[in-house]
This record gives C-alpha cells, sequence and structure tokens, in this order.
C-alpha cells in the first residue's frame, strides 16, 4: 500500500510519520532567521499553514548557531537518521512521482531536485545557495505542472549503475542518502538541503 506524504513549507511532499509540532524555540528562532532572509530578499512572505520537520528545524539551528555540537560524530549520525526518515518513501522514485501529483510543485522544485542530481551523481557544483533556494521554494505557488520527469531526471533514473548492478530507479533513500555524504562537503549539503525540503518557514 503506497505511503502517504503530507505538504511541508517548501511545497514538497515527506514523512508525515515524523515529529512535525513546531512549538519549539528552536522553530521559533528559524521561522524569524528565514523571514530575515526574505527580507534581505525584499520578499514579502506569509508564514506557511504547513508544519515542518522539527528534527530537521532542530539540526539547522545547532548550524546557524554554530553550535560545538555541530562537529560531533552523534550529530552527524543524528543528520542521516533524520534524512533516512524525512522523506517518507523506501525508493526516490517513488518520492519523485508523488510530488509530481501535488499542485505546490513547480518547475522551481524540478530545478532543485535536477541540481541535487547534479551535484550527487554528476560533480557538478550548486548554481543556487541553499539559502536562494528558502526563498525561491515555498508552499504559496499552484502550478499546473505537466512535466513528469525533466530531462535530467529521466535520463539519471533511466541510466544502469556498473557498480551496483540495477537501474537507478531501483535506488533507496537509504542509497540516496548514502551517495551523498560520499561526496566532497556531501554531508554539509544533506543538512542544508533537509532544511530546503523540510524546514521551518
Amino acid at each position: 500500500m503506497p505511503k502517504v506524504l503530507s505538504p511541508y513549507p517548501s511545497g514538497f511532499l515527506g514523512s508525515n510519520e515524523v515529529n512535525r509540532t513546531d512549538t519549539s524555540n528552536d522553530s521559533k528562532h528559524l521561522v524569524a532567521a528565514v523571514n530575515q532572509i526574505f527580507n534581505r530578499a525584499n520578499i514579502s512572505k506569509e508564514k506557511s499553514p504547513y508544519e515542518s520537520n522539527t528534527e530537521v528545524n532542530s539540526i539547522w539551528a545547532k548550524i546557524l548557531n554554530n553550535s560545538n555540537e555541530y562537529i560531533s560524530f552523534d550529530f552527524k549520525q543524528n543528520v542521516l537518521k533524520t534524512a533516512l526518515n524525512a522523506f517518507g518513501t523506501d525508493y526516490l522514485v517513488q518520492w519523485l512521482s508523488v510530488q509530481h501529483k501535488h499542485p505546490n510543485f513547480t518547475k522551481d522544485h524540478h530545478n532543485f531536485i535536477d541540481e541535487t542530481i547534479g551535484f550527487i551523481y554528476q560533480g557538478k557544483p550548486r548554481q543556487i545557495s541553499h539559502s536562494n533556494w528558502i526563498t525561491i521554494l515555498d508552499s504559496s505557488k499552484i502550478e499546473n505542472n505537466t512535466v513528469q520527469y525533466t530531462e535530467t531526471q529521466a535520463k539519471w533514473l533511466a541510466e544502469p549503475s556498473t557498480k551496483y548492478g540495477f537501474k537507478n530507479s531501483s535506488k533507496t533513500i537509504h542509497d540516496l542518502v548514502h551517495d551523498w555524504v560520499k561526496v566532497p562537503k556531501g554531508i554539509n549539503d544533506l543538512e542544508s538541503s533537509l532544511f530546503v525540503l523540510f524546514g521551518a518557514r
């Protein structure tokens, strides 16, 4: 039976089985910090009606506060655990296909996914910073998305993997996270991307 995902402030869908009650001081601080980003960009932003992932918010708060915990092994381990639980599906292709059916999924969301695939699997640097992605991606946009998979996504999903012996369409979320942290500065990119995907607005 397919898992039911919940909308997040970014406009992406993610797990509804994680703690999403945003009453902590960390969350309030993060919303204020995000609002400052929008203000600097001269963008008017209303608070999202959707709840965010509180564990993702906690991770991002420690990064913003430059906490000593940020460099610890336990912190990195928690990032991996949080990432594995945040998407809400077993396979990446399941997560992607559900996004395409949601009205808040736009070409900007496609672009973030394409850029992330490029970073993880093609060694391409990001063209847009995570702080800019926070301002670009939100749940207030509604677009009649007619593109199921971009050229980048379709090509990557169809490419056979000689290392694992199966097509990328069989990649699990565990595989994705494993591949993500293998690339240079991958763990840092994952930390920031989790907040872009599932963090507070």
